[in-house]
């Protein structure tokens, strides 16, 4: 017993042995780590740089308050007394406290609009008309338990579980608008009736589930007018699902145009405010250049179309960062991203995905498990969306309370994961290493040693890797596989394209694109229709100028972000998902290396919501300590007025 208790002491004094010595090393490199060119980055310079901006006469020149808000009043008075604006207050508290009887008789009479005007289809033109037959007896199902229910639309979505969550957590409504109505109701059954019938025989000119879609657009375009914040939640929420859509691209553009008319609507009233850094000014050019992108193309007028899109799609920076200046909010709005990518992280695991041979080289990876795409439509794509989401899974696990919690996320974390390695995309696994990595040095720097205990165990665990994983990854840097030969002769093209173009681009699109690279394709890679390089694809499309302003983007959202890590306490919840959010675009970032990771619209978006929530999150910190340091100044001086 005794010699069992001394080899226990002597092995627990070498277990501090070894740990000490990692710990010693780990703060030596650290040490000069923070004195060399890294540690440039944790310096305050974008700080100074905004407080000039801040100082400065352009700023100012629209800061001129007097003006401001008296065309403000004027357009406030003007909206409030505005029908519009009486219709729509109206209108959204009638659809919240409307009894579901009204709901259930309007949704019958269009069932039975929608089986009359197919059966005069069938009668005059000799139309199937199984499937709105269908849609009929559908809606009639679903009228009779809306009918016999003595409950308010508002009550009835407070009492079910799922709907509460939704509302009070997801949406941050206040329940209290929602609860039962104590004033009688004035609803009509004739107005439902009658507007349940003219809406049902549009079914005579189109399809019912597009007048479906229509009626619930205009149901969400009067919540987003009341709420633009609604908008942003919807369109995370589909971001993902976007494909299950006819036309996804333009159902997001209508959910950012109704934020952005609410919005605007808004900040008019004197409800909202705009709130523009240097770091936006940055973006609104670089916002611009894409637009002109569209202007001057090789690939026609027609191209003007894809950089308007993606001009719309930068919209929601400005949106995220002017209207979520409340902690509560982006963090709700992580956990709405965290979700959404869990569910297709758990689809993706169970999904038996596909081997596209035109991307992999069967030659070499024959026994490759089939790669995972779904919902994106591209393994490298949502390997790409799904690196940007761990680290923020991460974060939430950290600093989540609740013991629950922090398993649920370390489960979500693991499917992410699991997918990420199943979409067998090699960017993708080098970004989640880098974003992992990032996460534990900037949360502390002292975390060397973990890495360092990681790499000195890489020949215990080396073995545990399948084959064609590690042969996979070996071929980052031998270019040995044709899929990556071909890469490198598409990098080599694209280059060459570049320079011809070096100061004005080709323009926005696939079409500009194709219709220039065929002249500069090496044999073999004839067929890219994108340069498989966010930095190259940025250069090829708008130029030295378009590159140049989008590495002083990422260089000032990297020491915002450093700067407020210093500023921050070590554990605060605003601490972590700042690193998680930097170590997100950080990630993703490497993974653009050697992928367009823009060609991808989801991706794009998400790639700037991240970037917006985290800024938003760093300006709130910022006002927080502003509004210490006012009070703080307030109390001294009433402290020497006393005296």
């Amino acid at each position: 017993m005794k010699k069992n208790k001394t080899q226990r002491r002597k092995t627990t004094k070498k277990r501090i042995g070894l740990f000490a010595f990692l710990f010693t090393i780990s703060e030596g490199i650290a040490r000069a780590l923070k004195r060399g060119p890294i540690g440039f980055f944790f310096a305050d310079l974008y700080t100074k740089c905004n407080d000039k901006w801040k100082n400065g006469y352009i700023f100012n020149l629209f800061k001129r308050k007097k003006r401001r808000l008296r065309e403000r009043a004027t357009f406030a008075h003007i909206y409030e007394k505005s029908l519009t604006s009486r219709e729509i207050s109206s209108l959204s508290n009638t659809i919240v406290h409307s009894h579901l009887r009204i709901w259930g008789v309007g949704i019958l009479f269009f069932a039975f609009s929608i089986i009359i005007t197919a059966v005069i289809r069938y009668h005059y033109f000799g139309e199937d008309i199984f499937e709105r037959f269908v849609y009929g007896v559908v809606m009639v199902l679903l009228a009779f338990p809306l009918i016999i229910s003595k409950k308010e639309l508002g009550e009835m979505l407070l009492t079910r579980r799922l709907t509460r969550f939704v509302i009070t957590k997801v949406l941050n409504l206040n329940p209290t608008r929602f609860e039962r109505s104590t004033e009688p109701f004035d609803g009509s059954y004739f107005i439902a009736i009658f507007f349940s019938i003219a809406v049902g025989f549009l079914t005579f000119f189109s399809h019912p589930l597009f007048v479906i879609s229509i009626a619930i657009l205009l149901v969400v375009f009067v919540l987003v007018m009341s709420f633009p914040e609604l908008g942003l939640i919807f369109l995370m929420l589909m971001l993902p699902f976007a494909n299950l859509f006819d036309n996804p691209t333009i159902t997001i553009l209508i959910l950012l145009g109704f934020s952005t008319l609410g919005f605007a609507v808004k900040l008019m009233r004197g409800k909202r405010v705009i709130r523009i850094e240097l770091m936006d000014v940055m973006i609104i050019a670089f916002s611009v250049i894409l637009l002109f992108g569209g202007v001057f193309t090789y690939g026609g007028k027609i191209l003007f179309y894809s950089a308007a899109v993606y001009f719309g799609f930068l919209l929601i920076y400005f949106l995220i960062t002017n209207m979520y200046i409340g902690k509560s909010s982006i963090y709700r709005a992580f956990k709405i991203l965290i979700v959404c990518a869990t569910f297709v992280s758990i689809v993706g695991v169970l999904n038996k995905g596909i081997i596209n041979e035109a991307v992999v080289d069967m030659s070499m990876f024959e026994n490759m498990p089939p790669r995972v795409s779904v919902f994106l439509n591209n393994a490298n794509m949502l390997g790409a969306y799904l690196v940007i989401i761990f680290p923020l899974t991460l974060g939430q696990m950290i600093v989540s309370k609740r013991t629950i919690s922090k398993v649920m996320y370390f489960i979500a974390a693991g499917f992410i994961f699991a997918c990420i390695v199943l979409t067998g995309s090699r960017g993708a696994w080098v970004g989640v290493v880098v974003s992992s990595v990032v996460f534990l040095l900037v949360y502390n720097f002292k975390n060397i040693w973990l890495l360092l205990l990681v790499g000195g165990s890489v020949p215990f665990w080396y073995n545990l890797i399948p084959s064609v994983i590690i042969n996979r990854i070996s071929t980052i840097f031998t270019f040995a596989d044709s899929s990556a030969q071909m890469r490198l002769d598409i990098w080599k093209g694209a280059w060459n394209m570049a320079k011809d173009n070096l100061f004005t681009g080709i323009g926005i699109g696939e079409r500009a694109f194709k219709t220039v690279y065929g002249n500069y394709a090496l044999p073999g890679a004839e067929s890219a229709v994108h340069s498989h390089s966010l930095l190259l694809q940025i250069l090829v499309d708008i130029g030295i100028v378009g590159v140049i302003i989008f590495v002083i983007i990422m260089f000032m959202y990297s020491q915002k972000c450093f700067v407020e890590v210093k500023q921050c306490e070590r554990k605060s919840k605003s601490r972590t998902m700042i690193i998680a959010g930097l170590s997100s675009i950080f990630g993703v970032l490497v993974v653009g290396l050697a992928d367009n990771i823009w060609y991808n619209y989801r991706v794009f978006i998400l790639f700037w919501i991240v970037l917006a929530l985290t800024s938003s999150l760093a300006r709130n910190n910022v006002r927080e300590r502003e509004s210490t340091r006012v009070i703080n100044n307030m109390t001294s001086a009433d402290l020497e007025i006393s005296r």
